[in-house]
């Protein structure tokens, strides 16, 4: 959870960050993490279906794999940009006030231009 907020910046979602506070709190007073252990101190359904949801990933075996993590991460980063240059074009097209829109444009392009540079990067690293 440290990992995915240290290099995403933010937890997606609130339930994200919930589960993500409930593995924290388990890890200071346990040695070892649990699904069972941590869907009996979890009171919100939400975030036990998440939990368990994440259970069933490629990431959750025994062994934490670091570059399936990092990859991870990075389709996550990119989801993000896209959900923001989705919600900008939203908001551009809702928006009559010019000065908005010119503020909402620009914020969208800094978006598609880092979207751009990770998929660039991608592209190197394949190669």
């Amino acid at each position: 959870a440290t990992y995915f907020k240290n290099e995403l910046g933010v937890l997606l979602t609130p339930t994200c960050n919930k589960l993500a506070l409930y593995i924290i709190d388990e890890y200071r007073n346990a040695a070892e993490l649990s699904v069972a252990k941590l869907l009996d101190v979890i009171k919100e359904d939400d975030v036990k279906e998440l939990l368990l949801n994440i259970s069933e990933w490629d990431l959750a075996s025994d062994e934490l794999k670091m570059d399936v993590l990092a990859e991870t991460i990075e389709t996550l980063k990119l989801c993000y940009h896209e959900e923001k240059i989705r919600r900008l074009n939203v908001l551009i097209a809702q928006t009559n006030d010019p000065l908005l829109k010119a503020k909402y444009a620009d914020e969208k392009i800094t978006y598609i231009k880092q979207r751009s540079e990770m998929l660039n990067k991608d592209k190197k690293q394949e190669s």
